[in-house]
């Protein structure tokens, strides 16, 4: 006989032979013969290292008490606790417990480069730097996007986050290996100074008192 205390932050999946019989809640237990109590935490992903998740998931008190995202292969999903950004989920099908906390989600299309306008930028100073590029377009400039060699659209001036994880068979160390180009070009703002300017020589003397409209 073995004496089990599960407290209040805590579940238990209760084995016998090897096969999962129930959930454990809070409390104490007596464990008998071939059984056994796995304990998890109520703050962290759903999962057993005696059975899949699936399993798991199909016991109807599991399943009434959680929380499930299934995020897809060309998908990254945005993971948020209680309102605040608790990370980013690849691909795969994930479980939280719901008795302590609320669990959202916010999933991204990642087939291609670009990142939804809606997404808030401050969410990618939380990811790994490798896993997106930043790119910042100032107001005398315009950018061509090109991913594999082809022109995605022109970005006018303004901050711009680009998915590099677009493959579903990648893990977290892994990022897109398609071929990005991001070529910027100077915009004219119409006040282009009248000569060149690149030499004493060429210089235009300037007379006091006369204003001389240019571009730095």
């Amino acid at each position: 006989m073995k004496k089990i205390i599960i407290n209040e932050n805590q579940k238990g999946f209760l084995f016998r032979n090897g096969r999962f019989v129930k959930l454990l809640s809070a409390g104490k237990y007596r464990i008998w013969g071939d059984a056994e109590a796995e304990l998890v935490s109520l703050d962290q992903p759903i999962g057993s290292g005696k059975c899949a998740l699936d399993t798991l998931l199909r016991d109807k008190e599991i399943a009434a008490i959680t929380s499930v995202v299934e995020v897809g292969d060309q998908e990254l999903a945005f993971h948020f606790v209680n309102g605040k950004f608790a990370g980013a989920l690849r691909h795969g099908k994930y479980a939280f417990w719901t008795q302590i906390d609320r669990h959202d989600y916010k999933i991204v299309d990642i087939s291609t480069p670009e990142v939804p306008e809606d997404l808030p930028g401050y969410l990618f100073a939380k990811l790994p730097s490798a896993m997106y590029l930043k790119v910042e377009v100032a107001q005398y400039q315009r950018a061509r996007l090109c991913f594999d060699q082809k022109l995605i659209r022109i970005l006018e001036p303004g901050t711009y986050y680009i998915c590099l994880t677009g493959r579903g068979d990648l893990n977290w160390g892994d990022y897109h290996t398609g071929s990005y180009t991001c070529g910027f070009q100077f915009a004219s703002s119409g006040t282009n100074d009248g000569e060149p300017n690149n030499s004493f020589e060429q210089a235009k003397p300037l007379g006091m008192g006369v204003a001389v409209t240019g571009q730095i």
